[in-house]
């Protein structure tokens, strides 16, 4: 099951996806707080898109930033979701 949760921004559109799991508002604000970090470095920003995953014991973390000339892919995964956003 993927639920989408669409935030808009000032200046770029978010989207984060859960596969096999309910996204919770604490992995919500979780995410949007590490998120918080990377807008300071660039004010360029045009979409985001992060995608989190549960299979078995496995936790995943994908993530695709796109900005004016450039997109940033980085994926990450631990036996834990919390983990797995930080080191994406």
């Amino acid at each position: 099951m993927s639920k989408s949760h669409l935030f808009e921004n000032e200046h770029y559109k978010l989207q984060i996806h859960a596969r096999h799991f309910s996204l919770t508002d604490a992995i919500r604000d979780y995410v949007l707080s590490k998120l918080e970090k990377i807008e300071r470095f660039s004010k360029h920003m045009l979409d985001i898109c992060i995608v989190l995953d549960k299979e078995k014991l496995n936790h995943s973390t994908s993530m695709v930033l796109k900005f004016l000339q450039t997109q940033i892919r980085s994926k990450a995964t631990t036996d834990d979701i919390y983990s797995s956003i930080d080191k994406a």
